[in-house]
């Protein structure tokens, strides 16, 4: 015979809220060198927003460290 449910009341006292984004563990990109910044400018006005051509001229980026 299996032993009776215990059932005990829990109360919250803080205010906290979890979510996907808090337990995925973000990764920071490396800092875009002023070099890196001016080829970036370039790169737009030569080929626009054109994000998988941009990310050719990156190898070491992909596309959401160039829209960031």
């Amino acid at each position: 015979r299996a032993p009776p449910f215990v059932y005990e009341e829990v109360t919250e006292t803080a205010d906290l809220t979890a979510t996907y984004a808090s337990f995925k563990g973000a990764k920071r990109g490396k800092t875009w060198t002023a070099d890196e910044t001016a080829k970036f400018y370039r790169a737009i006005r030569e080929h626009g927003l054109d994000f998988p051509v941009l990310c050719n001229c990156f190898p070491g980026r992909d596309s959401r460290q160039l829209k960031r």
